[in-house]
């Protein structure tokens, strides 16, 4: 009985120490996913995340391949967008970060940082899942100033229109480009 006991707790004591070594490297990757994000590191993301991650932002799922989000990480770098890193907690077997966003682009469209809760799924070593959603977020405010450009852009520069909703590289490029015609107006 004592034997069995002396197992049961050895067991115990491996498992949990398991689970805690596999809840470091998860959060030693997501620290990672945001140096390589800031840093526009496309090759240690592509590392980080599987082939099919998806990406939810206000319950609005973005997209679901490593392609697109390579897309995605590259508009965002015509921005210079940067997500800062506040605290970090697992809840339910996912991560949950205190985030700032700042970019180019929130602060011509929002005039200020946002405030998010973003939570990253790991599987197998690598994050699949990246939801965020925004504190204290007023999307009205957004869509005007969204609208506002627009609107200025069909009137004025009709050919800029095609690609500014497009998240890749050359969309990012358009909408940065639209947003200097029109402070420059």
């Amino acid at each position: 009985m004592i034997k069995q006991l002396l197992i049961i707790g050895f067991i115990s004591i491996l498992t949990s120490c398991f689970a805690g070594t596999e809840k470091t490297k998860d959060i030693d990757l997501i620290n990672e996913y945001y140096k390589a994000y800031n840093s526009k590191d496309y090759n240690t993301i592509e590392k980080l995340v599987t082939e099919n991650i998806i990406v939810i932002e206000m319950n609005y799922q973005v997209l679901e391949t490593k392609t697109a989000f390579i897309d995605l990480v590259q508009w965002g770098e015509v921005f210079n967008s940067n997500n800062k890193m506040g605290s970090i907690k697992e809840e339910n077997g996912v991560y949950i970060v205190d985030e700032i966003q700042d970019s180019e682009r929130i602060q011509f469209l929002y005039g200020q940082l946002l405030k998010a809760k973003t939570t990253f799924t790991v599987d197998n070593g690598k994050i699949s899942k990246v939801n965020t959603d925004l504190i204290d977020f007023d999307p009205d405010k957004m869509s005007k100033g969204r609208n506002e450009l627009l609107t200025w852009l069909k009137a004025n520069h009709p050919d800029k229109v095609s690609n500014i909703n497009q998240l890749n590289k050359l969309g990012g490029q358009t909408f940065k480009e639209a947003m200097t015609l029109f402070e420059n107006k």
